[in-house]
C-alpha cells in the first residue's frame, strides 16, 4: 500500500512525448507509470504532437498530459532553422514552458514539484520562479558538452546555462555514476538516478522479426538506438569492413533498430560493397524481438549517463559489445558479463567482433546469463523506490 505525496510532480520534457520514442521518453514513460499507479499526481508539460506522429507510449488514464506548441516544429520552423540555426530548436521551446509554468503551475496547490529532464532548457524556463515550485533538475547526459561540440562558439555560455541550473534546484540528479562524477567536476553533488530495466520482459520469447533469415545461415549483429553519428553507426560499418576473415566478413549481416535518416550510411555501405548485409529497419515498437534473435548486440553510443539500450540488451541475455568507456564500464566488466573494446577504434572493434564471432554458441550464452543475472539490480521498481524516497524528502 503506497501513501501519496500530497503534491503533483510534473515532469518536463523537451520533446513531443509521447509520440518521440528515446532513452528520456522511455525513462518518463517507466516512471510516470509507476508512481501514478502508487497514486501520486503526476502531470507531464511536453511539445505539441507533429504531424504523422505515432504514439509510442500509451500513459496510464488519470496521468495530465499538457503540451505546447513551438514554432520550429512546423514545416516552415524546420527549413528555417537548418545548419547553425538548428540551436533555435532547442531554446525556443523556454518560452512556451516559461509561459506555462507561470499562467499554471505557479498557481498549483499545494505547491508542485518541477522535475526537469535536462540542464538547459526546464532550468531557463523555471528561472525567478523556485519560490513558488520546488525544482529537481534531472541530468540525463552531459547537455552542454554535447550542444557544445555541435556549436563551438557557444559552448561558454552552454556550460553557464549549466552551472546556474545545478545552483536554482534543490536536488539534482544524476543519469548514471559517470554522470555523477561529471557534475562533481563541476563542483556539485547530485543523487544517482539511473535508467531501469523489466528483465521479465526482456525474456518473455517473442517471434522470430520477419526481417532475419529463417535458416539462420548468418552471424546477425544489431544496434538499437537513433541512426546518427554519436551511436556508432559509422564505426560499426567501418568496423564490418575491416573485419580480416573473408568468410566470416560474408557471413555477418548488420541491423539497425532506430529511428533517424540513413541516407548517408546507405551510401557508406555502397563505397564498402556491403549493401546486402547492412540493413536499416526504422523504429520498432517490439525492440526486444530483435534483440533476442541476434547473435550480438552493438552498444556504441557517446554522449554520457546510464545507457538504456545497454541495460535492455544485457538484460535479454545475448552478448554484448560496447565502446570501454564510462557509461559502458558502470554496467559491463570485460569478460564477464559482455565485452568492451577501445572508444572509436574500428579497428579494434573488427578485431574484437571477430574474436566474440569465434566463441561458441555455450559460450556466449554461459556470457548472456552473468549478463542478465548483473542488470536486475536495475529493476524499473527499485528506481521508482529511489524517486519516490526523493520525493518524499522534499515534500518533508
Amino acid at each position: 500500500m503506497f501513501t501519496p505525496l500530497g503534491r503533483p510532480v510534473l515532469f518536463i520534457l523537451n520533446s513531443s512525448f509521447p509520440e518521440y520514442s528515446g532513452g528520456r521518453e522511455n525513462w518518463l514513460y517507466q516512471v510516470a507509470s509507476r508512481l501514478h499507479a502508487r497514486g501520486h499526481d503526476i502531470r507531464l508539460l511536453t511539445l505539441a504532437k507533429g504531424d504523422g506522429q505515432l504514439t509510442h507510449y500509451k500513459l496510464n488514464g488519470g496521468i495530465r498530459l499538457y503540451r505546447v506548441s513551438v514554432w520550429t516544429q512546423t514545416v516552415l520552423g524546420k527549413l528555417a532553422t537548418l545548419g547553425p540555426l538548428r540551436v533555435l530548436r532547442t531554446f525556443t521551446v523556454v518560452i512556451p514552458f516559461r509561459w506555462f509554468l507561470r499562467r499554471h503551475a505557479c498557481h498549483w496547490h499545494p505547491r508542485p514539484i518541477v522535475v526537469g529532464l535536462d540542464t538547459l532548457v526546464a532550468p531557463l524556463a523555471m528561472r525567478g520562479m523556485e519560490n513558488k515550485m520546488d525544482f529537481v533538475c534531472a541530468s540525463k547526459g552531459p547537455h552542454a558538452e554535447v550542444m557544445a561540440q555541435h556549436f563551438p562558439r557557444l559552448s561558454k555560455w552552454f556550460y553557464k546555462l549549466e552551472i546556474q541550473a545545478y545552483r536554482s534546484c534543490r536536488e539534482l540528479w544524476s543519469n548514471g555514476y559517470d554522470m555523477r562524477d561529471y557534475i562533481l567536476r563541476q563542483g556539485f553533488d547530485s543523487v544517482v538516478i539511473g535508467n531501469g530495466v523489466d528483465t521479465a520482459d526482456a525474456i518473455a520469447p517473442r517471434d522470430l522479426p520477419s526481417e532475419y533469415d529463417v535458416d539462420h545461415r548468418t552471424f546477425r549483429v544489431v544496434s538499437v538506438g537513433s541512426v546518427m553519428d554519436i551511436k556508432g553507426v559509422s564505426n560499426a560499418i567501418h568496423a564490418l569492413s575491416l573485419v580480416a576473415d573473408i568468410n566470416l566478413r560474408a557471413r555477418i549481416e548488420l541491423f539497425f533498430v532506430g529511428k533517424g535518416d540513413p541516407r548517408r550510411y546507405i551510401a557508406q555501405c555502397k563505397a564498402l560493397g556491403l549493401s546486402s548485409q547492412v540493413h536499416f529497419l526504422g523504429a520498432r515498437q517490439d525492440v526486444f524481438s530483435y534483440m533476442q534473435h541476434a547473435d550480438l548486440l552493438l552498444c556504441l553510443s557517446g554522449g554520457g549517463g546510464m545507457s538504456m539500450a545497454a541495460l535492455e540488451s544485457l538484460a535479454t541475455g545475448v552478448t554484448v559489445l560496447a565502446w570501454d568507456t564510462p557509461v559502458y564500464q558502470q554496467l559491463i566488466t570485460h569478460g564477464e558479463n559482455g565485452f568492451l573494446v577501445q572508444y572509436q577504434d574500428d579497428e579494434a572493434l573488427a578485431q574484437e567482433l571477430t574474436l566474440v564471432a569465434g566463441l561458441s554458441l555455450e559460450e556466449r550464452c554461459l556470457v548472456g546469463k552473468r549478463a542478465c543475472a548483473s542488470v536486475q539490480v536495475f529493476e524499473w521498481e527499485r528506481v521508482v523506490d529511489n524517486i519516490e524516497t526523493r520525493l518524499r524528502n522534499l515534500c518533508e
